[in-house]
């Protein structure tokens, strides 16, 4: 049976893994899917020189990736939101479908990248970029399409979840927590997205466009971080039946819609606690 072709860009921690997963597990996917996916083209600047061997092109060039003959779907993992716009423009307007993880770039771009894919009659895949482990994105755009949302809640970093769980925990302040996240690779050497809330925000942009139809700049968006807190915070939150959690927000009011990302006082019975 004839595989389908992707073309992938960025070989880095996350797309070298992409790339081994699909191959080591080919067997498995063929059978589930009916067919097999091939990584035919796949561009990083890890990659030394431009070689083909295997039915596969390895190069230097993401145009290689995007534009080469056979490939039909195009997977960007290579982040950021300078090359990866680039990118998925490319692939969205030569009509092939484009499969991405990258929150910061849709919540930045995400209109304009879906507004180029629905004039090229292609599809753009995002699941995995907000909640993927639920997963919530297909959910909210297949299963539930016909109701009105009127609010979503929820945590949308882990990195943050896990400070803010092991401190209350232990009692141990946040830097040493954080140390400690960084260890097990639960958190970046620079861990600002996560703890500042930017990425929590970049999520919620992208679930504010799947619930409510709206284009929301992140930008505009309330943020703040969990790196203020310590277990002080915890000990009277708990004196008031409350925990803290940092929380991502969207709900609809008299005046539109309110989004926030910050940490939130949250009762210790509730499902979010």
């Amino acid at each position: 049976m004839r595989a389908v072709n992707v073309g992938m860009v960025g070989m880095g921690t996350v797309g070298g893994a992409t790339l081994r997963i699909l191959d080591e597990n080919a067997v498995e996917i063929e059978r589930r899917c009916g067919f097999p996916i091939w990584v035919r083209a796949a561009a990083s600047l890890e990659v030394e020189a431009r070689s083909e061997a295997n039915n596969r092109l390895l190069t230097r060039d993401w145009h290689e990736a995007v534009e080469h003959p056979e490939v039909e779907i195009v997977v960007e993992v290579v982040g950021g939101t300078s090359i990866a716009y680039e990118v998925q423009k490319a692939a969205l307007e030569r009509g092939r479908p484009v499969v991405t993880a990258n929150k910061e770039l849709l919540g930045l771009r995400g209109a304009e990248l879906a507004q180029l894919a629905a004039e090229h009659n292609a599809a753009l895949h995002m699941e995995a970029s907000c909640g993927g482990g639920i997963p919530i994105l297909n959910a909210l755009r297949e299963g539930i399409a016909a109701d009105r949302i009127e609010a979503v809640y929820g945590i949308l970093n882990g990195t943050c979840n896990f400070i803010l769980t092991e401190m209350e925990k232990t009692g141990a302040p946040f830097a040493a927590i954080l140390a400690e996240a960084q260890k097990r690779g639960y958190a970046e050497a620079n861990p600002s997205a996560d703890v500042e809330g930017y990425d929590a925000r970049s999520k919620l942009a992208i679930l504010a466009a799947f619930c409510f139809g709206a284009r929301i700049p992140t930008d505009s968006i309330f943020r703040e971080g969990i790196a203020r807190l310590g277990p002080i915070d915890f000990a009277y939150a708990h004196r008031l039946g409350y925990t803290i959690r940092l929380i991502a927000g969207a709900t609809r009011g008299p005046a539109g819609l309110g989004l926030f990302v910050r940490p939130v006082l949250v009762p210790q019975t509730a499902m979010l606690s």
